[in-house]
């Protein structure tokens, strides 16, 4: 078993430091992935924040004419449980499965079946989750993307 940080220094007799450097832990470092070329075209990557590793998508929309447009970046955490969700490009299938009414492709949990409609910013259209896909906040870097923060209260289920 690993020690704490704070254990540690609570052991040293330093645990006040734990208090005045609590501040200035680092949250969350920057990630460098490769931005998705084609339209539906899925990356995946980890994340880490808070000493925890957070799956996540980067996935290329389609503009309104149908061409490569924006990039959406989502945690694949489901908000229902904390299930790993994967990208379906058999929407159709997914459709029938649930009863949903998607003309795309999805993100799908198959643990208790939401679904999550990137072209509506990952907001859920079917199933138990009781919210979309959490986020992450991305800066585009040319051929990469710098994922820089996820969405507060991310992996919390309620």
């Amino acid at each position: 078993m690993a020690l704490r940080r704070s254990d540690f220094l609570k052991g040293l007799g330093l645990g006040w430091l734990g208090l005045v450097l609590a501040p200035f832990k680092a949250r969350a470092a920057p990630r460098v992935v490769p931005k998705p070329k084609q339209v539906w075209e899925a990356v995946e990557f980890d994340f880490e924040k808070n000493g925890e590793t957070f799956p996540g998508y980067a996935l290329r929309l389609p503009d309104a004419s149908g061409a490569p447009g924006d990039v959406l970046s989502v945690c694949r955490l489901c908000p229902h449980e904390r299930c790993t969700f994967g990208f379906e490009t058999n929407f159709e299938a997914v459709g029938r499965m649930t009863g949903a009414q998607i003309a795309n492709p999805v993100f799908f949990c198959r643990c208790h079946m939401s679904v999550f409609d990137p072209s509506k910013q990952a907001a859920v259209v079917s199933g138990p989750a009781p919210r979309g896909a959490w986020r992450f906040t991305h800066e585009d870097k040319g051929t990469q993307l710098l994922i820089t923060s996820l969405e507060d209260g991310a992996g919390t289920i309620k």
